[in-house]
């Protein structure tokens, strides 16, 4: 709180699944969405539904090695774009709906040690980045990729809603 004291900052959590939103705020009623680390979180709990892996009322530590075999099944059969893009896309329209025109869509993505361990690709990981990227090209979402010089394209994406 101290990085933000003096700013005019209204924080509002909303404990529920990011593709309910419109639920809580109308259409255009943000300048920023950001996704922090959140990729793979998607994409994971897209798999987990589809495997009846219950996100919700376990906790998500003990179950994320098995969300993320899951996900790595579907990735080494090639089929994790049939079984999650559709959902996914879903999310960000959702998302750039509550958008301002002009408003950013700023992602990010970190990894950790350790995943290799689990039966989960840290290549596959460090590349949720590109896999976004490529998949929300696609939707033509009424996004415009910016790119900022300092920030590294693999673990940093910004979308700025035209």
């Amino acid at each position: 709180l101290e990085k933000t004291k003096g700013m005019d900052v209204n924080i509002r959590v909303v404990e529920d699944d990011a593709a309910h939103i419109g639920l809580y705020y109308p259409e255009s009623s943000f300048d920023v969405v950001a996704f922090h680390h959140a990729i793979n979180d998607i994409i994971q709990t897209i798999i987990a539904n589809r495997e009846g892996i219950d996100t919700e009322n376990q906790d998500w530590w003990s179950i994320e090695p098995q969300m993320l075999q899951a996900v790595m099944e579907y990735h080494r059969k090639g089929t994790l774009k049939d079984a999650a893009y559709q959902a996914f896309i879903q999310i960000i329209d959702t998302s750039c709906k509550q958008l301002k025109s002009g408003g950013y869509m700023i992602f990010d993505n970190i990894t950790y040690a350790g995943y290799d361990e689990m039966g989960y690709s840290s290549e596959f990981h460090n590349d949720y980045i590109q896999l976004a990227r490529s998949w929300i090209s696609e939707a033509n979402l009424g996004l415009e990729e910016i790119e900022v010089d300092s920030y590294d394209k693999q673990w940093w994406m910004i979308w700025r809603k035209v």
